[in-house]
């Protein structure tokens, strides 16, 4: 009988994941952003850098954006450059 192999992630990996892995209302500290160029330097000149807590305020229909906030910053997100921004939740 062929049987599957699962791989437990400890609590550390099961903590850290993208954006979308937050529910509307939920925070996280960013620990990784994997964006080069342009993409990069906006976010940074916006305060959305490494260490940073954001919230997530909402997702748009069938969830192709995400609005996030960090700070007094309120910023709209691709899909495709939100999945590129590592989070680890926060706890409590």
């Amino acid at each position: 009988m062929g049987g599957f192999l699962f791989k437990r992630k400890n609590k550390r990996e099961q903590a850290l994941s993208g954006i979308y892995a937050l529910k509307q209302g939920e925070c996280g500290k960013i620990t990784k952003i994997d964006v080069t160029g342009n993409a990069a330097v906006r976010l940074s000149s916006l305060g959305i850098t490494v260490g940073k807590k954001i919230t997530v305020l909402s997702f748009s229909l069938f969830k192709s954006s995400v609005l996030i906030g960090c700070g007094a910053v309120r910023l709209g997100l691709r899909k495709s450059l939100a999945t590129k921004i590592e989070v680890e939740k926060c706890v409590g």
